[in-house]
């Protein structure tokens, strides 16, 4: 059975969607429709805003779980910021 659950989705069908709506095709109506022109920028920034978004909020996360409980907050939010920073610049 999928993860998907039922509903209408309107995404970018990545390799992981992918990967899902093929396991789900026998118990569902799958139609795919290939994006406008004129809508396909918007889709795509807004997909890959997420996807970043997504990421930035892991480093975050993992700077918070790494340091020592004895380090300040401000230590801490420093370190995630440059690292957010430095991903975002190698982007």
């Amino acid at each position: 059975m999928s993860k998907l659950n039922e509903g209408i989705y309107e995404q970018v069908i990545n390799k992981e969607i992918d990967k899902e709506l093929q396991q789900a095709q026998e118990e569902y109506y799958i139609n795919e429709q290939t994006m406008d022109d004129e809508e396909a920028s918007k889709i795509l920034a807004d997909y890959l805003a997420d996807i970043v978004r997504k990421g930035l909020n892991t480093i975050k996360e993992q700077v918070k779980s790494t340091k020592d409980k004895s380090d300040k907050d401000k230590d801490k939010t420093a370190q995630s910021l440059r690292q957010q920073v430095a991903t975002a610049n190698s982007i």
